[in-house]
């Protein structure tokens, strides 16, 4: 059993439609430029229980964390009209590296503040945006679990920052559907910018979203997606495929929203030439706007990892994860301060023998979660 209790405190600048410090907005000249962006600080205290059957060995730790950087990030959206409906835009996103980049050294997870995504290109309001550069791809839209301002239990499987692409996105020419394309050649760094264990080759993905309002109190949203890249394998001169299938779907009546998510992921010969893995996410949420300033909601994920051998008698490994959450939110200050209150359970078996014959050697760890959050939004 794996406990974990969580304290975590937020200051966030949402999106330029909503809320954005406005620099530049000339109308004369075309030129708006906008800065908008979070801080976020998170501390963590945790307590874990691991049973492991092969062994029979259980484990029990208990720590603290200090008060750390939890994905702050800053935007800055430059766009310039160059006549009709035509525009050139340019977008950074600046954050502070983590323990999966820049920040390894440093305690708090404050690292090197560096450019997450940086793109730049040119648009149009119905023949859409092209672009280049370090950015987010669309599959990433394709999820419609993970509720905006909220801690979703799952990212989602589906490819979403993409270093050095190209991109094409349409909102506009057809109403109810956005569609979008990208692709990107070789590549030795990932969106962290540290060095990948396998270069990247190349990778491609596109997607189709269809957004359709019934009536007043209806509507629904359906998106597929598909996307792959292909690795050099370090060492050989082999080529490792990762390819991902995606689908999402929401239903809204009045101020209820179901929402269901399902990716797949398949890998062949990244980390080994003799392994096949598979990994199958299923995710859910249902949404209920209570007041204009409250709301409630739940989630729920079910994932399944399964590496199979393919050259010899070796068994094959199985790993389940099933993640539950519950929680509230409410305004304060209507758009301005929110706090929120979630309580989630996480279930982890993986499950690999030393024997083809063998059904016995697992292990189990349970992580139970409480956050407490407070959001001051300007």
């Amino acid at each position: 059993m794996k406990k974990t209790f969580t304290i975590f405190f937020s200051i966030v600048l949402v999106s330029p439609s909503v809320l954005a410090w406005n620099v530049i907005d000339n109308k004369e000249t075309g030129t708006r430029f906008d800065i908008y962006g979070g801080l976020s600080l998170s501390y963590i205290t945790t307590s874990t229980k691991t049973s492991n059957a092969a062994t029979d060995i259980r484990t029990k730790t208990h720590y603290h964390t200090p008060v750390q950087n939890d994905s702050t990030r800053i935007y800055m959206n430059l766009q310039q009209s160059v006549g009709g409906d035509y525009y050139l835009r340019l977008h950074n996103q600046l954050r502070f590296g983590s323990t999966t980049g820049y920040a390894h050294h440093h305690r708090h997870n404050f690292g090197k503040l560096y450019s997450h995504t940086f793109f730049g290109g040119f648009g149009h309001k119905i023949y859409g945006e092209f672009t280049y550069g370090n950015q987010n791809v669309f599959t990433d839209y394709i999820k419609q679990t993970d509720k905006a301002n909220t801690h979703s239990i799952a990212d989602g499987l589906q490819r979403s920052v993409e270093r050095k692409v190209f991109q094409y996105v349409n909102k506009g020419a057809i109403k109810g559907l956005e569609f979008g394309a990208y692709y990107g050649g070789a590549e030795s760094l990932s969106v962290f910018q540290t060095k990948l264990a396998n270069k990247r080759k190349n990778v491609w993905g596109l997607g189709v979203i269809h957004k359709q309002q019934i009536d007043d109190r209806q509507k629904y949203v359906l998106a597929v997606g598909f996307s792959q890249m292909r690795n050099h394998v370090t060492n050989t001169d082999r080529t490792g495929r990762t390819t991902i299938y995606s689908m999402g779907s929401s239903y809204s009546y009045d101020k209820t929203t179901i929402a269901f998510d399902l990716d797949q992921r398949l890998t062949k010969s990244i980390k080994s030439l003799t392994e096949d893995r598979t990994e199958t996410e299923a995710r859910f949420l249902i949404w209920q706007d209570l007041t204009p300033q409250w709301a409630i909601y739940s989630q729920y994920m079910d994932t399944h990892n399964k590496v199979k051998h393919l050259l010899n008698d070796a068994p094959t490994y199985k790993g389940k994860v099933k993640k539950f959450k519950i929680g509230t939110e409410y305004y304060i200050i209507p758009k301005y301060v929110r706090v929120a209150l979630e309580w989630q359970t996480i279930r982890t078996k993986t499950y690999e023998p030393s024997t083809a014959n063998s059904s016995s050697e697992y292990k189990r760890t349970r992580e139970n979660a409480t956050i407490l959050g407070l959001r001051i939004i300007y």
